[in-house]
């Protein structure tokens, strides 16, 4: 969502449906004021949502829910689950031992580094173990 047309200023902006996309509620944002942008979302098997998203730093945070979207939990405090820019990630869905880990990319700059980077979360998105540099 933007502030407005003349200001590129975004923010994590949000909507749900109960009705199978007939009608939307759009309660606001998640943190009013704050920049956010390159929003990804995914879901698990259970039905939680998790929205990874940039701040201005360059850093990243994760929100969950676990209601459909009504709501959403911020799962760290702004920029804690590492990442930068381009980011992306995937939760793993197989039956192996890695079930439900979390998977995250992210290339150029970034708020620990710089160059294409992977992080994992064995904890469902709450923290992310240190990034690991991958070689061009």
């Amino acid at each position: 969502q933007f502030d407005s047309v003349s200001s590129n200023f975004r923010q994590g902006g949000w909507g749900y449906t109960t009705d199978a996309g007939v009608t939307w509620t759009f309660p606001g944002v998640l943190e009013p004021g704050v920049f956010r942008s390159d929003p990804v979302t995914n879901s698990d098997e259970a039905g939680t949502f998790f929205y990874l998203s940039l701040l201005q730093t360059f850093c990243e945070n994760m929100y969950r829910s676990t209601n459909g979207g009504q709501s959403w939990t911020e799962l760290q405090a702004d920029g804690l689950a590492g990442g930068g820019d381009k980011e992306w990630f995937a939760i793993d869905k197989t039956n192996g031992p890695g079930h439900g880990f979390q998977y995250q990319s992210n290339d150029g700059a970034d708020c620990s580094g710089s160059g294409v980077q992977f992080q994992r979360s064995t904890d469902g998105g709450v923290t992310w173990q240190p990034p690991i540099d991958i070689p061009n």
